[in-house]
C-alpha cells in the first residue's frame, strides 16, 4: 500500500520543471515524498509516523505520548470488524463426511 502513495506522490510532482542535480536527481525528490508519508496523519493510529516513532510532531516543536494500550485496542476491533464483514456471506462447513472404498 506505501508504494501506491509513493508513487501517487511522485507522479502529483512536476518532475520536468524541477532543476535536479545530474548525478543524483532522487535524494531531492524521495525526501520530499517520504517527508510527506512521515508527518501525514493516519486514522487507524491517530497520529503520524514521526509522532510514534520520534515523540514528536515533525510541523510543530510539540511533544506526541503515543498511548500504546489505546492504539493497539483500536486496531484490534478495526481487525475485528474488517474479519466480521468479509466473513458475513461465507457459510462455514462444520461437518465432513468421509466415505471409505
Amino acid at each position: 500500500r506505501i508504494h501506491l502513495v509513493i508513487c501517487n506522490m511522485l507522479r502529483s510532482k512536476h518532475l520536468a520543471e524541477l532543476e535536479m542535480p545530474e548525478d543524483d536527481p532522487w535524494t531531492a525528490i524521495l525526501a520530499s515524498v517520504m517527508y510527506a508519508v512521515r508527518s501525514t496523519y493516519h486514522t487507524t493510529l491517530q497520529a503520524t509516523p514521526a509522532q510514534l516513532v520520534f515523540g514528536r510532531d515533525m510541523i510543530y516543536p510539540i511533544e506526541y505520548v503515543a498511548e500504546w494500550d489505546v492504539l493497539r485496542q483500536n486496531k484490534q476491533i478495526l481487525i475485528e470488524k474488517n474479519n466480521a464483514r468479509e466473513n458475513s456471506g461465507v457459510s462455514i462447513l462444520t461437518t465432513v463426511s468421509v466415505k471409505k472404498n
